[in-house]
């Protein structure tokens, strides 16, 4: 519970247009069918203490166990989030509930969105099944690095700003067009 209350300060952290964008992208597109999911090295419990869990439809994140004995300690993780299993998840939230393993949620009407090492393997995976993945950054002096790590597994690198006429979000409204 103490580590769901700091989650409301992750508020103060966010990228410049967020948490807005899910609500405005929906407006924009009326015709198309949103399900947004958060795959992150965070802690789950601090992510749901935010107001971003009334955003995202699933939130993958490392996860706690507390103790039984001292509801104020926690003993270890009860889920982790590494890059591999980011890729896992990804492709699991993709097949849906189908119990054919069919994707319920083609990858190729995904859009990724990484700031991360963690994201490579996540990236390279979409992108191999149609997935459009953008990379974000801070600013722009991280451009370089970015795209050295990254290289072809993303279309572009922007930063991180989700406002209504920045080129992340131009490049959203592109991709969504083209889907």
């Amino acid at each position: 519970e103490k580590i769901k209350m700091l989650g409301a300060g992750i508020s103060k952290m966010f990228f410049p247009g967020l948490p807005g964008f899910f609500d405005e992208i929906k407006k924009e597109f009326p015709q198309c069918e949103f399900r947004f999911h958060l795959i992150s090295s965070g802690i789950k419990p601090m992510i749901e203490g935010s107001i971003l869990k009334n955003y995202f439809h699933e939130i993958c994140a490392y996860d706690l166990i507390p103790s039984k004995y001292q509801s104020d300690k926690i003993i270890g993780p009860s889920s982790t989030v590494s890059s591999g299993e980011k890729e896992n998840i990804m492709i699991n939230l993709s097949i849906g509930n189908s119990k054919e393993k069919k994707y319920e949620y083609p990858l190729k009407d995904t859009i990724i969105v990484g700031d991360g090492i963690t994201d490579k393997a996540m990236f390279k995976v979409g992108k191999q099944y149609g997935a459009t993945c953008f990379g974000v950054i801070r600013d722009e002096s991280a451009r370089i690095s970015a795209e050295t790590f990254l290289g072809k597994s993303i279309e572009s690198i922007h930063v991180a700003d989700y406002r209504k006429d920045s080129p992340l979000r131009i490049a959203f409204s592109k991709a969504i067009q083209e889907r």
